[in-house]
């Protein structure tokens, strides 16, 4: 047990560790009365299972951070809120693993700008999608990604488009059979930049590309 006050800040330190027969607890609660925030952080493990829980609270900002992690056996849960009510926002995680079937939604909403971030991860028998959109409609900027493996052939893409500064950057990834292309474009108007990427892997032989084109200093490399 390890305690640490200070009384200028009046800030208490706790920490607990415990070890019976292959069975831990660990329990960290961190306190700061000038910013009223609390830590809190649990871990068990019985027998192979094993649960996680952080808890932050911040009361003058009103955050609350939750996280749960539990695995028993093959299965797994990951559950992660965080709540801020002067900005509005709402993060919930969630990592299901049941015979290798896995689930993975993150959802992020603020109303204030207005934004929404959805992440949604599926692995079906060695097939997985992952898709991630960011919508911004202050900036009107929007993020997609996709990645789909079936049967060792993945495809990554990524798109990012600001409407403010007119850019816009694209990525692929994919992998077929131990061959590789990668292909990065990143437009700027405003800049007048181009930046290209191409990385080509195809039975052991490599070719690496990369182009960047800058009108004001006018440079090639």
């Amino acid at each position: 047990m390890s305690i640490l006050m200070l009384e200028e800040d009046r800030s208490i330190f706790m920490s607990i560790l415990v070890l019976e027969e292959d069975r831990s607890i660990f329990m960290f609660i961190l306190v700061l009365e000038e910013d009223r925030s609390i830590f809190m952080s649990i871990l068990v493990l019985e027998e192979d299972t094993s649960i996680f829980m952080s808890i932050l609270v911040l009361e003058e900002s009103r955050g609350l951070i939750m996280s749960i992690l539990v695995l028993e056996g093959d299965r797994s849960i990951f559950m992660s809120i965080l709540m801020l009510e002067e900005s509005r926002g709402l993060i919930m995680s969630i990592l299901m693993l049941e015979e290798s079937r896995g689930l993975i939604m993150s959802i992020l909403m603020l109303e204030e700008d207005r934004s929404i971030f959805m992440s949604i991860l599926v692995l079906e028998e060695d097939t997985s999608i992952f898709m991630s959109i960011q919508v911004l409609e202050e900036d009107t900027s929007i993020f997609m990604s996709i990645l789909v493996l079936e049967e060792d052939t993945s495809i990554f893409m990524s798109i990012q488009v600001l409407e403010e500064d007119r850019s816009i950057f694209m990525s692929i990834l994919m992998l077929e059979e131990s061959r590789g292309l990668i292909m990065s474009i990143l437009m700027l108007e405003e800049s007048r930049g181009l930046i290209m990427s191409i990385l080509m892997l195809e039975e052991s032989q490599g070719l690496i590309m990369s182009i960047l084109m800058l009108e004001e200093d006018t440079s090639i490399f």
